[in-house]
């Protein structure tokens, strides 16, 4: 029995005192996880969800008791995809404007796509995509690629009257990725309807040369002017002065 017992603490004392051989993430592996974490796609569309009116909500005007019934709202969201999800990789998505994270495993895709959803609203929002290497490889949890996604705000000024026949102007678009304020909005819009800027916000060519001498000669008309004078009446005094000196020389 004494025999066993050493046999047995022998054992375990070998087995513990042997160095455990890890699986090392070598430039290899490093190199094709790479490859697919930069295969990683991100896209979206807007889709519409309608939902029964709730206690708080209320119905548009002017419908009647059986209309608003069977009334529901329509609310905008964006449908996120994020393609190319593999089971060496898993993908995480931060909210930058809520701090909230989403991850998403291939067994979370369906044939390597996940989505989710975001209400659109009155925001623009900044997601950060990180991709790491998932423990089906020697590298788990190393990040391998960071890559980033903004979704639109809705744009409230696409309803204004200043829209009305110009909607290709990229301020009465539904949807803006910049974010303004009534009164720039209303200069802009003005100025596009004036010709001064092309529908994506840029100036027109024709404005942009205004800028240099031409805009500048425009803006400051009456100091030009008098300084032009000065130079022509002291260009006259100067070649008078010259001339009756000549003349003096010759008599």
């Amino acid at each position: 029995m004494k025999k066993f017992k050493l046999v047995v603490v022998t054992f375990i004392a070998v087995v513990l005192g042997m160095p455990l051989a890890y699986a090392e993430c070598d430039a290899t592996e490093t190199n094709k996880l790479g490859s697919l974490a930069n295969n990683v796609k991100v896209s979206q569309e807007i889709i519409q969800k309608e939902f029964e009116l709730g206690a708080g909500d209320n119905p548009p005007d002017g419908l009647t008791e059986e209309e608003i019934k069977d009334y529901k709202m329509k609310v905008d969201y964006f449908k996120i995809y994020i393609s190319n999800i593999t089971e060496e990789i898993y993908v995480v998505v931060t909210n930058n404007n809520t701090k909230q994270t989403k991850t998403f495993n291939y067994k979370d895709t369906q044939n390597g796509t996940a989505f989710f959803e975001e209400e659109v609203g009155s925001d623009i929002v900044n997601y950060t995509i990180d991709v790491h290497a998932s423990s089906k490889t020697n590298c788990n949890s190393k990040k391998l690629r960071t890559f980033y996604l903004t979704t639109p705000m809705y744009n409230i000024f696409s309803e204004s009257s200043l829209c009305e026949g110009i909607k290709e102007f990229y301020l009465c678009h539904e949807y803006l990725s910049v974010k303004t304020t009534f009164d720039k909005f209303e200069e802009l819009t003005n100025q596009y309807r004036d010709g001064k800027l092309k529908a994506d916000g840029s100036i027109k060519d024709n404005d942009k040369k205004d800028n240099g001498i031409i805009g500048f000669i425009k803006e400051h008309k009456g100091t030009v002017i008098v300084a032009t004078l000065a130079i022509i009446t002291i260009g006259g005094l100067v070649t008078v002065i010259i001339v009756k000196k000549q003349r003096s020389r010759i008599v």
